[in-house]
């Protein structure tokens, strides 16, 4: 359905290189929009399952380079999502953030742990 309503299979791989499988957060997202998917409509934030967990630890709301290019939302020659495809599934560059460095190595300082106890946003890490 994606293909026929939005972008060709083809141009969605000239613009990402990715190969087209129904499992990419492209079609998720996609599919989401379609059923009016609540969290993701409210959602002020996305971060893939890997930067959730660095979030979780440090705080930092950050989207790697290398997570963010397996989304099949990513234009590898510029490391920025392609604001096409974002529109095509109803986001906006905002929800996924910037993709950080290209070796991304170093994400934040790890949270207290106290922040944690409370359950406050910010990390959750030992200091």
């Amino acid at each position: 359905q994606f293909f026929r309503e939005q972008l060709s299979r083809e141009e969605v791989y000239q613009r990402t290189g990715i190969q087209v499988l129904p499992f990419n957060s492209l079609y998720q997202f996609y599919r989401a929009r379609l059923e009016h998917f609540a969290p993701l409509a409210l959602a002020d934030r996305i971060l893939f399952v890997p930067d959730l967990l660095a979030y979780m630890l440090t705080g930092q709301p950050v989207c790697e380079r290398t997570i963010a290019s397996t989304s099949q939302l990513l234009d590898p020659r510029t490391g920025r999502f392609d604001p096409a495809l974002l529109q095509a599934v109803g986001l906006q560059s905002s929800h996924l953030g910037g993709t950080g460095n290209r070796d991304r190595t170093f994400v934040g300082s790890l949270g207290s742990p106290d922040r944690c106890r409370r359950g406050a946003r910010g990390g959750c890490g030992r200091s």
